[in-house]
């Protein structure tokens, strides 16, 4: 969501994170080192709401 694989855009990496989950992916992964924690603070905003009880998270 953040670094490595082009630009950054928060509201589609969000909306990324609804359709995986509505897919049925319930498996995230991801660490502080990507985007220096931005990574990690949009996958926070994309799992609000209600989705965070649907998936697995992990970090490192």
């Amino acid at each position: 969501m953040a670094e490595f694989y082009g630009d950054r855009g928060e509201a589609e990496s969000i909306r990324t994170i609804h359709e995986a989950v509505d897919l049925g992916m319930d498996f995230l992964d991801t660490a502080d080192m990507y985007g220096a924690g931005l990574s990690e603070e949009i996958v926070g905003r994309g799992l609000a709401g209600g989705l965070r009880d649907r998936v697995v998270l992990a970090t490192k």
